[in-house]
């Protein structure tokens, strides 16, 4: 939403982002942002966010780990009455 401007969360997005102290995530999850903006038009602006990102003192990029891996799996087995992703149960065990 941050980067697709047609998004309707965009300006909520935006103003987020301007308000925030610290951005935490995983590179599980900027795995799913690329994938879903991987169309060309976006292209281009998703590669420059995710290297500012990189180069950010307020981003923590928390690394992909086959523990993180399992951990968000045995999460997501436990809560299959959910609609929470993989990526989703990941984010949940960090967000411990």
């Amino acid at each position: 939403a941050l980067v697709n401007r047609r998004d309707a969360a965009h300006p909520r997005v935006v103003e987020f982002a301007r308000n925030r102290r610290r951005l935490v995530t995983t590179q599980w999850v900027l795995t799913e942002v690329l994938d879903g903006l991987s169309d060309p038009l976006h292209r281009s602006r998703v590669i420059l966010m995710l290297d500012a990102l990189a180069r950010s003192p307020e981003a923590l990029i928390i690394p992909a780990s086959e523990e993180l891996f399992a951990e968000g799996h045995a999460l997501y087995r436990r809560h299959s009455d959910k609609y929470w992703s993989l990526t989703d149960s990941i984010s949940f065990v960090v967000m411990r």
